[in-house]
């Protein structure tokens, strides 16, 4: 089987199979919802519910919930650093295919056009965005200034951006502020250092997950150098639309893969 083909198979089997993941997880979402609104129907009205009068005939009942609750916890919390790496790879994945890092500017090429629009749009619709600043309160950064001013600065960033309006200072220059910011944040909820020469690599020694290796730091450490550059390059005025356009995506994605190499037991 060529190369081609086998990327091809790749991407069919991960379609297929986060289709998979995405109904039985919203399955235990919606059965998460169902039991937290009854337990709020109950508390709310719990002194004129028979359950106050005959506590013996429910308590069983209720702690075989609870019981089983907490069993779909303990199972869900390494789950979670399990999708903790499924979107730092796949942020990886789309922050190179975006170009950050590429030597060649497959961009330019017309063949490509199309797919980079629809590309593009996956990216700009906001979802990403979101995604970063459910990272930020995940890892409850945003319950210090540098969090939430690191939330604050991106909106900011991508109000303008989908607005179409503004010069690329401001898009470009709060969402690299955003990104300083969180590693700020990070690194101030670790065990905070005060000279920090390559922040990537140094906090990610620190707080990362046992499954990214110091080739993935190394290498976002060195999109991260390449990324702060370009951005604090708009100042010179000189990026097309696109090309902002394509900074502030690609900008948030590494900001995404930050976030997702972090594990949340490591920090205090």
């Amino acid at each position: 089987m060529s190369n081609s083909n086998t990327l091809k198979d790749i991407l069919e089997k991960i379609r297929n199979t986060s289709d998979v993941v995405s109904n039985k997880a919203g399955e235990i979402k919606k059965t998460g919802n169902f039991v937290k609104e009854f337990a709020e129907v109950s508390i709310r009205n719990f002194d004129q519910s028979p359950m106050k009068d005959y506590p013996n005939v429910y308590i069983d009942d209720l702690q075989s919930v609870l019981d089983n609750l907490m069993k779909v916890e303990s199972i869900l919390d390494p789950t979670n650093h399990l999708a903790s790496g499924i979107t730092y790879g796949t942020a990886s994945a789309m922050a190179s295919i975006s170009g950050i890092l590429t030597s060649n500017n497959y961009r330019s090429y017309p063949t490509y056009a199309p797919f980079y629009v629809q590309f593009d749009q996956v990216v700009d619709r906001g979802q990403t965005k979101d995604q970063v600043i459910s990272a930020i309160r995940k890892l409850q950064l945003d319950t210090i200034t540098e969090g939430k001013a690191a939330i604050n600065l991106l909106n900011a960033a991508w109000e303008v951006h989908i607005l179409g309006a503004g010069i690329s200072t401001s898009k470009l220059l709060p969402l690299r502020e955003a990104i300083e910011k969180t590693l700020q944040a990070i690194n101030k909820k670790a065990l905070p250092q005060s000279k920090l020469i390559n922040w990537i690599i140094d906090l990610g020694s620190k707080v990362s997950f046992s499954t990214i290796t110091q080739t993935d730091l190394q290498k976002l450490q060195i999109e991260h150098n390449v990324l702060r550059d370009k951005l604090s390059g708009s100042k010179s005025g000189n990026y097309t639309k696109d090309e902002e356009r394509t900074l502030i995506m690609e900008g948030t994605l590494h900001l995404l893969q930050i976030l997702n190499f972090v594990d949340s037991s490591k920090l205090k």
